[in-house]
């Protein structure tokens, strides 16, 4: 019997990646990702802020708006509370106007058991409530929340600032508000005798804290001068 070796040798290319190669291909996908993550969350923060800014400069506008439309077609009366701050408790104030009564307090985040400013249809003013103390200080916007008709004009995790109205010369009124969005944690409150206050005493403003908070709070204030368009 005759048997025969047959050696088969094979040919083509049997390169493979280098271990190096994986790791500087690993390194150039990481990075790319890295930087598309970067450029989302980015556009995501910018998208965060805008929305922030724009949703309280519509609350702030809105409100001046609704403030102005009564002063407008209705006589005004009103209780402001006095330029520096009680000892303890809320600040609270209310104004009527056009068959409307305004209640506010200042200072207060809106939430699902806290009011910051009800508006409500009423032509008596202040509105007699078993509710609201008799007191022009202590009716607040809580105390009106469950009146019939009341609507409250901020939205979740804003509060009021300031709000003041200030006749002018030939009937007219000057209106200013500021509306704030943010937890009590983004916002640089104002500090006197020890205690923080979350609004606007004289020259002592709510701000927010910085950069690092900027998606999560927002200050917008206006100011506008109206005056009757009917005789009251």
């Amino acid at each position: 019997m005759v048997t025969k070796r047959i050696n088969l040798k094979l040919s083509g290319n049997n390169n493979g990646f280098t271990i190096l190669e994986l790791i500087i291909a690993t390194a150039i996908f990481s990075g790319a990702l890295l930087m598309l993550m970067l450029g989302f969350l980015s556009i995501s923060k910018s998208y965060t802020r805008g929305l922030t800014v724009t949703e309280t400069q519509n609350t702030a506008r809105n409100v001046i708006n609704a403030a102005s439309q009564s002063i407008e077609f209705g006589s005004i009366s009103s209780y402001q509370p006095p330029p520096l701050p009680p000892p303890s408790g809320p600040v609270s104030g209310w104004f009527c106007a056009d068959n409307y009564i305004f209640a506010y307090t200042l200072g207060q985040e809106v939430t699902a058991s806290h009011n910051a400013l009800e508006k409500i249809p009423s032509a008596i003013c202040p509105i007699p409530s078993s509710n609201c103390p008799t007191q022009p200080g202590a009716i607040s916007a809580d105390c009106y929340a469950n009146a019939t008709g009341a609507v409250e004009l901020l939205g979740p995790r804003m509060r009021l600032a300031a709000l003041s109205i200030t006749p002018q010369p030939e009937g007219t009124y000057q209106i200013d508000i500021k509306v704030v969005y943010g937890d009590d944690s983004f916002l640089k409150a104002v500090v006197l005798s020890g205690r923080q206050y979350y609004y606007d005493i004289g020259s002592n403003k709510v701000t927010c804290t910085g950069r690092s908070t900027v998606n999560f709070c927002a200050v917008s204030e206006l100011q506008t001068v109206v005056g009757a368009r009917i005789d009251n």
